[in-house]
């Protein structure tokens, strides 16, 4: 199963090298303190060009939240209960391009891209949740656990819904390749490709384009490159990076095998989603990555 999650762990490699110690500023090992008070101070920050707009609770409940029942949820196992308003009810009135893209940033540095078409898909509608129903008492949010860690899922949480009861057999084929983000915060919305200076030409090399287009759909989300994508993991290609630090054979298991590095990792074991000549052409392009960079600095 692809899911998408955020990647945080302390990584401890062979010889007690520690490589990366980074986590949620509100993750715990106590599930009972994740959980945020009631005081209601959260912003949802929208950008579009210089401007932004923040919608403070009070704004985002005046947009008409309505009780929801969502299944699956890419977060909790069953149905869950929810508040929670259309999302596409936040750009009322704002006069977006009906081309481009919304970043969705949660608070932790994790980014994920969402074609803005999405808001008027056809068959599944967005909602962003505001609480949940079933949260303990005193709470807006039931634990979850995210690696080793109890985090709450505070400010807001995006999901997705069938819009009618004969679209939920779409919804469950498409629902782990839809954004849902968690700890939401901010949204920016971009008219052009923010990935484009990060792909190879069309004259390069195939497994170039192949390993590009992977580390685009499921690395860029936590491990920037250049600046540009999340910033919850290190960038692979900072100096004594994973790229330097490990050989090719070490890398690639690394790809695939999280688990067998550090078990409590919040980063998907990607054995069964992406294989070994995918996680190969991932690192020949993070080499040509490196090479580009080296070059632009000289």
């Amino acid at each position: 199963m692809l899911l998408l999650l955020r990647f945080c762990p302390s990584l401890i490699l062979g010889l007690g090298l520690s490589l990366i110690c980074f986590q949620s500023q509100a993750d715990t090992k106590d599930p009972a303190k994740a959980l945020p008070q009631q005081t209601d101070n959260r912003i949802l920050v929208l950008q579009t060009g210089s401007e932004e707009t923040h919608f403070g609770s009070a704004r985002l409940k005046a947009l008409g939240p309505q009780t929801l029942s969502i299944n699956p949820d890419l977060i909790y196992p069953g149905t869950s209960r929810y508040i929670g308003v259309e999302f596409n009810r936040i750009f009322s009135g704002l006069n977006l391009p009906e081309t481009g893209s919304l970043i969705l940033e949660s608070t932790d540095g994790y980014q994920v891209e969402m074609p803005i078409e999405l808001l008027q898909d056809d068959a599944l509608i967005a909602y962003l949740v505001l609480s949940d129903i079933d949260a303990p008492e005193g709470s807006r949010w039931r634990p979850f656990q995210h690696g080793s860690h109890w985090i709450s899922l505070d400010p807001f949480y995006l999901v997705w819904k069938a819009r009618a009861a004969e679209y939920q057999a779409e919804l469950e084929s498409r629902y782990e390749l839809l954004p849902w983000p968690y700890q939401l915060a901010r949204i920016e919305y971009t008219d052009s490709d923010r990935y484009r200076n990060l792909r190879p030409s069309s004259t390069d090399k195939p497994e170039l384009k192949t390993g590009s287009d992977i580390y685009i759909k499921h690395c860029i989300k936590c491990h920037q490159v250049s600046g540009i994508g999340g910033n919850l993991a290190p960038d692979i290609l900072r100096d004594n990076g994973l790229a330097d630090i490990l050989d090719k054979t070490t890398l690639l298991r690394f790809i695939r095998h999280i688990d067998q590095f550090n078990p409590s990792s919040a980063m998907p074991v990607y054995a069964d989603t992406i294989t070994e000549e995918e996680a190969m052409a991932i690192i020949v392009y993070l080499d040509w990555l490196k090479a580009q960079s080296e070059q632009a600095a000289n």
